[in-house]
Formats: C-alpha cells, structure tokens, sequence
C-alpha cells in the first residue's frame, strides 16, 4: 500500500479542490479571454489513446490524436481546456502544469488564455498547426494534481494503514466531449489509466458515495489489476445543454487520506502518507516578505508549484533542496518534474537542473542527467534513508531569471509504470463501451467555421513530421516528449458544486 511506501512529501487537502479539467484539443475560434471551442468541416479525429499514471500524489498524462484531413491544407488553431484554479494566485489560474504539444515529433508553441467551454469560463491552451491533405498525430503531455471532495471517504471500508485519518475522494479526469467538434465520429479512442503501487489511496474505481458522490464513469470500462481501460468506438462525445455535462466523459475514482482525526497534530498519525515529512531550502526566494516559491511546493504534489532559489552569481548552481521522510524509508525510485513548470513561459523564464546529486542520509550518492524538458523524469535507486538532498551541480540558464526550480519530487519504493506507443495502445483488446447509451438528445451546439482556414504554405512544402507517429523514444522515462493535441477528447469537469 502506497501510504506507507511512497516517501512523497504532500500538502494534503482538507477541501474541496476544483477539477483541473484534462482534456482533448478542440478546434477553437475567437479572440484572447474569448476563445471558445468551433467545428471543423474536413478534418476528423480518426483515432486518440489517453494514457495517464498515477504516482504518488500526482498523475501524468500522455496523449495522442490521429487526424484525416480530406479538404485542402490547412492552418488551424487547437485549443486543450483547463479549470480557472491556481492556488498560487497568478493569472491567468493554471490547475495543470508542464504542458506541452507536438506536431509528429516537432513541437508545437504552446500560450495559454481564457474562454470558454460550453456555458461556462475555461482555461486554453493554444498551439497552432498546419494540417496537410491525410494523416496528421498530434501529442500532448501534461502533469496534474487529482480533484478531491470535501468530507469523509468511506471509513468502513478503510484499510488499516489509513485508520485514524480524515477521508476524501479523489478523482482524475479527462474530458472527451470537446473532441465533438471534429468532423464526424471518433473513430477510436482507448482512455488507460495505469495506478502505480505507490499511489496514495484505495478501493481503486470502485470509490464514491451514492448520494454526495458520483463513482467511475461511464460503465463499460475493464480492469486488470491498478490498470482501468475503456475502449470506444464510432461516437460523437456531445455536451448535453441543458446540464452542460457530457455522459462520455470520464473519470477514475479513489479515496485517499488527508490528515489526522485526533486533534493535536501527530505525526505519526499520518506515517502511512508523510510521517511528518517535510522539505526545506538554505536560499529560497522571498516575495514580500513570504516564502512563495519555498521548499515545501516541491514535496506538495500539485505541479502549478514550485521551490525556486534565490537568486545568485551562480544561477542556481550549488544550490540545494532538503527532504525529511520522517522515517527510515526503502527508495527505489526518485521522480523529478523539473524547474517551474506552471506555465511554458515560466518554465522557460527559470533556470532548470541541467546536472544533480542525490545524498542519502544512508551515505549514498547518485550523480543524474536532467532533460531540459518540464515532464516527469525517473530515476532509479536503491537505498534505505531518513532524508535526502538534492544538490543543482550545473543548470540550463533562464531567458529572464536565475532562479533554479523544482516543481515537484516523490520518492517511491516502488518503479512506477511507463507508457506505451500509440500503435500498442490503440490496439488493445477488451470490452466495447456501450456509446448508443450515452447518447446525448439535446446537444450543445458548437459554432461552425464557414470554410476551414487554408494555409499559405503549399502542400509540398510541408514538413513530413505531421504524419509521423511521435518517436517511442520520448516514453522512456526521464526523457519528456510532448504530444500535439488536437481536439476531441477533453478533460473532466463535475460541474455542480454540490459535487466538489
């Protein structure tokens, strides 16, 4: 059970968090703080796979569309939907961090706006591609905290790991209906989530109190062990107008623990989760007389935050972040969302780790090579420690600032699993969902594009990438790779508060 294995330093949540939203790139029309999603008239999604795995207390996500464009060239705006939810107080408020999109294997310049999704206001991330006459892959990757209710989880059926802790459940989601858009049906989409052994909660899929709280949906879905599947075929993932609310969209309960019943504070209470761990740093930044960017954002699992150094003549250089696990602990695997990964521009804007050293409180120390990439890098060890401090021996420089950032670090006793390619995934075997089921009567309507935008650039000039598969090479872990996504599958949102 993760609780006692995971040596994840995390904020735990005693409320309601709003969803993040993850979801499919929609096409998207408007102007900035007005976008809003649009229908394409040549182009369809033909296929899509939607891998995410759940580390400790965040999960990753790894997603591929398949496009057939039977018009002419074409410029087209991609939008992928997130929740207004930062609790860092910036703007505009990003509830996922690390996002990035691809074109084939070229990556896609990525800005983020506002709009809207339906009835209701949205985050957008938007990247633009050129869409020539055929196939085009799109791929994006993003890191995102889960969603959790308020309240207690269940405690009847609560292991004994958890005994003694406030319980709540936790949900990741991942929104199809903004892939309606597209002309025709989804051909194929297969949605994996994969839990790895040190994830923080339990009763897997099968969470959620009738009454206050929805469970896993929609039906149809198999499981193999931590790994949930559904597989879909020929549908149309529309917005019902009257709830604002798509049946085809999806999301993977749990419940996980957030803090102790008995009052005061003990940390051995929660030795299952932290056993009081805790993070620190000799130089973080200061604003305002308040550490923002402190330590413990690196041990919070939620990726929109971040420990960032102080500035230096070094430009992060030597500098060092402290993890207390509590507890004697066995590590098997060190995981590292590098820099400051809210934002691409604040990714860009920071300096990131180039070259560290791990140093166990058991005397051992493990010289890594970071990808100057804003995705989950995995590092393997072997140890058995109390602490650990991650030493910043050599960084890739900032364009603005010196700082160097950390967005999130887990320590896990466990390997977590990796992706797989597109070609195994959208040929995976299993049950059918019913789509005729979750048809929808009253639809959202979307607004049209009178003729889909040509490009000015000539057919044969296009660059051949567009119809290449994303290279396999990019899932390997601690190398990050992002994907283009080009709408049809878009994050999961429960809409009504009393849900939240």
């Amino acid at each position: 059970m993760y609780v006692r294995r995971v040596l994840v330093v995390a904020a735990l949540v005693a409320f309601a968090v709003a969803p993040p939203v993850y979801a499919d790139d929609g096409r998207v029309g408007g102007e900035p703080g007005n976008v809003r999603p649009v229908t394409s008239e040549h182009i369809r999604m033909e296929s899509e796979t939607v891998q995410v795995i759940a580390y400790g207390g965040f999960a990753e996500y790894l997603v591929d569309f398949k496009f057939m464009n039977s018009g002419a060239p074409e410029k087209v705006r991609l939008g992928f939907p997130f929740a207004l939810d930062d609790k860092t107080g910036d703007s505009p408020s990003i509830a996922l961090g690390g996002f990035q999109a691809w074109q084939g294997d070229t990556p896609l310049k990525v800005s983020a706006t506002e709009g809207f999704d339906g009835p209701y206001e949205s985050g957008w991330y938007e990247h633009a591609a050129t869409f020539p006459t055929g196939v085009t892959f799109i791929r994006v990757r993003y890191v995102s905290r889960p969603s959790v209710t308020a309240g207690v989880a269940d405690l009847k059926a609560t292991p004994a790991e958890y005994a003694g802790l406030y319980g709540a459940t936790a949900w990741y989601p991942y929104v199809l209906h903004t892939g309606a858009g597209w002309q025709g049906t989804i051909g194929r989409a297969v949605v994996r989530y994969t839990f790895s052994d040190d994830t923080r909660g339990w009763a897997l899929g099968s969470a959620g109190l009738s009454e206050d709280t929805p469970g896993t949906t929609p039906a149809g879905f198999s499981r193999s062990g931590r790994r949930f599947q559904w597989i879909l075929e020929d549908f149309e993932p529309a917005l019902d107008a009257e709830t604002a609310q798509s049946p085809y969209d999806i999301a993977l309960f749990y419940n996980q623990g957030f803090g102790a019943i008995q009052e005061p504070w003990k940390p051995d209470w929660i030795k299952p989760l932290a056993s009081g761990a805790s993070a620190s740093s000799e130089s973080p930044l200061i604003e305002w007389d308040s550490a923002k960017f402190g330590a413990q954002n690196a041990i919070d699992s939620d990726p929109v935050t971040a420990w960032l150094s102080k500035p230096g003549s070094a430009g992060g250089r030597g500098e060092t972040l402290h993890v207390d696990l509590g507890e004697t602990r066995a590590v098997r695997e060190v995981r590292i969302l590098p820099g400051y990964a809210r934002l691409p521009q604040d990714f860009a804007d920071h300096a990131r780790p180039k070259r560290a050293t791990l140093i166990f409180s058991d005397g051992t120390q493990v010289a890594i090579t970071l990808a100057d990439e804003p995705t989950v890098q995995r590092f393997p060890v072997n140890v058995h420690c109390s602490s650990a401090t991650l030493r910043i021996d050599d960084v890739y420089p900032g364009d603005t600032f010196q700082n160097v950032g950390i967005s999130e670090i887990e320590f896990g006793e466990h390997a977590a699993p990796s992706f797989e390619s597109y070609d195994v995934v959208i040929a995976a075997d299993g049950p059918i969902a019913n789509t005729a089921a979750l048809a929808v009567t009253n639809a959202w309507t979307q607004e049209s594009t009178s003729t889909d935008e040509p490009t000015e650039t000539p057919a044969s000039a296009l660059a051949a990438s567009p119809s290449t598969r994303p290279t396999d090479g990019a899932l390997v872990p601690g190398v990050i790779t992002m994907m283009v996504l080009l709408g049809g599958t878009a994050v999961f949102a429960l809409r009504k508060e009393d849900d939240d």
